[in-house]
């Protein structure tokens, strides 16, 4: 029986080193060819070091065609099925370049959805339109991710100072529950 138990242990532990771990997909996707190696490479270490900070999946997507779709529909859908956003809620922002329709679209999700509001995502617009007009689209990814970070980053600080003051508030509550005060203690003698 000792030896059955340990031939069926040993196959099992085999079995789960054998699953392949799947890697996270790239958060640079140049599917119309608009960067140089050197630039995808510099986009992509960016876009990994604010995502992982952030824990917050920070994306960019070029595209040639929207094959009919509205860049909404298309950015939200190449998100949701492409294993992009972390965490429970897959929580992450992407910014999707058409080429040939001239269209690009941000999508939110999870987190990003109260973390990026709308006030939020017309500033990042106002602050990236003049480079995607331009056709400098390193600039514009750059300026949508280091903003997308900063509103993530500042919904977070909001959300952990808030915490952090109910905390202290319960902690005080506590304690003062806990103290022994001499019930003769103040009273005129």
């Amino acid at each position: 029986m000792k030896r059955l138990t340990m031939i069926l242990t040993a196959f099992l532990l085999s079995m789960v080193l054998v699953i392949p771990v799947q890697a996270h997909p790239s958060r640079l996707v140049d599917e119309a060819d608009v960067f140089t190696d050197a630039e995808e490479a510099e986009l992509v270490a960016m876009l990994d070091e604010l995502s992982t900070e952030c824990t917050f999946d920070i994306v960019a997507v070029t595209v040639d065609s929207l094959y009919g779709e509205s860049a909404e529909d298309y950015a939200d859908d190449y998100f949701d099925y492409n294993g992009y956003g972390m965490g429970e809620h897959y929580d992450g922002a992407l910014l999707l370049i058409s080429m040939e329709d001239r269209q690009w679209h941000i999508s939110t999700c999870g987190y990003g959805i109260t973390a990026i509001s709308d006030n939020d995502l017309y500033q990042i617009e106002e602050e990236i339109l003049p480079y995607l007009s331009s056709g400098e689209y390193v600039e514009a990814i750059e300026n949508f991710a280091w903003l997308s970070a900063g509103y993530v980053q500042e919904a977070l600080g909001y959300t952990m100072f808030f915490g952090f003051v109910m905390v202290c508030c319960l902690v005080t509550v506590a304690v003062t529950f806990l103290l022994k005060v001499d019930p003769e203690y103040g009273k005129k003698k």
